[in-house]
């Protein structure tokens, strides 16, 4: 449904991107792209990312939202990815 954009400090060599999903049946189905959501909740899971590694002494950087299509291209990429890993 949504695709946040975040980008590792230099000490934290990993990229980490969040993906919100709104899973099939869910009570909740009425969601269906990121403007359906609260703003102040996407504001929580952008915060949430930026400083879940602060007890590291890491940084993480946004660079915002994206909508389902890029999330569902990322999925599709990662799918991809770990598919050409395991046959290597």
């Amino acid at each position: 449904m949504s695709f946040i954009h975040l980008h590792p400090g230099k000490q934290a060599p990993e990229i980490v991107n969040a993906i919100i999903e709104i899973p099939t049946g869910s009570r909740i189905k009425y969601v269906t792209s990121r403007s359906d959501l609260p703003p102040h909740f996407l504001l929580e899971v952008e915060h949430f990312f930026l400083t879940y590694k602060d007890l590291e002494r890491k940084t993480v950087s946004s660079d915002g939202w994206g909508g389902k299509d890029e999330a569902h291209a990322f999925v599709r990429a990662s799918i991809e990815a770990y598919t050409r890993q395991q046959k290597s």
